[in-house]
């Protein structure tokens, strides 16, 4: 039962979600179809923001990733609980654009944005560019002529082994994603605050998806914060800590994730060590 959705219920020989027949919607709008549960996904969005609000001192922000799901009808699920979302490409932003998501509160992600999309997503106001390589800074040169204003973000690769398929792994040092921690990314930092109506926002990684234990997590908190202690250093105001990652979910009866306030619990423990530590 753990595999369906909160309001899932048979009655007799039939099957329910929401109240609704399955098979009175299979009917209506034909098979394959996919169902999504609403109270489901509000469920897990508000259990994600009470774990936060209860042992974070500071605000938080929790992000969708809209790769996963990118259709109009649910993004404006997620706007009205007042989410944040992840977007890779121009057509993700396009949707969310069209579901009347506050650009404000959207990342841009992505390792071959094109130059149209970059400045696509200048122009409809995104909240933070994460910028993924020098060649997109070069790009981001080249559009800060004719934009004053460019929020971005650096994404790093921290050199975490995260425990889940080798596919869907992206925090190895030796990953596509992102300037490793340990070599390129301070100097990919300096060359992007060097660009003259570049907004610095902060610092990103993520570690990979289908993530079952939050150690991963705990590791990363603290390489993430050691590096904004250089930049720190260097007198490079680091605004925001964006961990990303994606928590694990049930595919299988044996998958067996964590709740999300025991996860929550132990990232913001460490979290709140390194605030500390740090004086943050």
């Amino acid at each position: 039962m753990k595999l369906y959705p909160q309001t899932f219920e048979r009655r007799g020989k039939s099957c329910y979600i929401g109240g609704i027949s399955v098979k009175e919607l299979s009917e209506k709008y034909s098979t394959p179809l996919y169902i999504m549960c609403a109270q489901t996904v509000r469920s897990r969005v508000e259990s994600f923001k009470e774990s936060f609000r209860k042992y974070l001192p500071f605000e938080s922000r929790i992000a969708f990733a809209g790769k996963s799901l990118c259709v109009i009808g649910f993004l404006k699920k997620l706007k009205d609980l007042d989410m944040w979302l992840d977007v890779v490409s121009g057509g993700e932003l396009y949707t969310a654009i069209k579901a009347g998501f506050d650009t404000k509160k959207i990342y841009f992600h992505g390792n071959n944005k094109s130059f149209e999309e970059l400045d696509f997503a200048i122009k409809s106001g995104v909240g933070h560019i994460v910028v993924d390589g020098f060649s997109e800074i070069d790009k981001i040169r080249e559009l800060s002529l004719k934009y004053s204003h460019i929020p971005c973000m650096i994404r790093v690769s921290p050199g975490i082994e995260a425990h889940t398929h080798e596919f869907i792994k992206t925090g190895k040092i030796d990953s596509k994603f992102g300037f490793p921690i340990g070599s390129d990314a301070l100097s990919a930092v300096k060359e992007l605050i060097s660009i003259d109506g570049v907004e610095f926002k902060g610092i990103h990684a993520h570690i990979g998806s289908q993530i079952f234990d939050p150690k991963p997590y705990i590791e990363l908190v603290g390489v993430m914060f050691d590096f904004a202690k250089k930049l720190s250093d260097e007198g490079i105001v680091v605004k925001n800590i964006n961990l990303g990652g994606g928590f694990g979910v049930v595919y299988t009866e044996e998958d067996s994730p964590a709740s999300i306030e025991d996860f929550v619990r132990e990232i913001s423990s460490e979290i709140n060590k390194n605030m500390s530590k740090y004086d943050m």
